[in-house]
């Protein structure tokens, strides 16, 4: 996707799945249609869980998230929650 700002574009990708790891340099997830995706992220990675201002390590496996980084850059947010009882993922 690409946004303007102040006259410049800036391209980013989201990412949407299930999470399958995390570590201090990436996040695995998996996709919606299967794929599995490593996303970068570092010490600047704005993270939030359930809502709540969070880190890398507060992500666990098979919660959902979502993650927004800058075309070949680490991740700028993560947002992860646990999907609600009864919902396949």
């Amino acid at each position: 996707m690409k946004i303007y700002v102040k006259g410049q574009t800036h391209e980013f990708q989201l990412y949407r799945g299930t999470v399958q790891s995390v570590s201090a340099s990436s996040l695995t997830l998996k996709e919606l249609d299967g794929t599995t995706v490593s996303i970068p992220v570092d010490a600047q990675t704005k993270v939030r869980n359930m809502g709540k201002k969070a880190s890398l390590s507060d992500i666990h496996s098979g919660e959902i998230a979502f993650a927004l980084r800058p075309v070949n850059a680490a991740a700028r947010q993560v947002r992860a929650f646990q999907p609600p009882p009864g919902l396949a993922h």
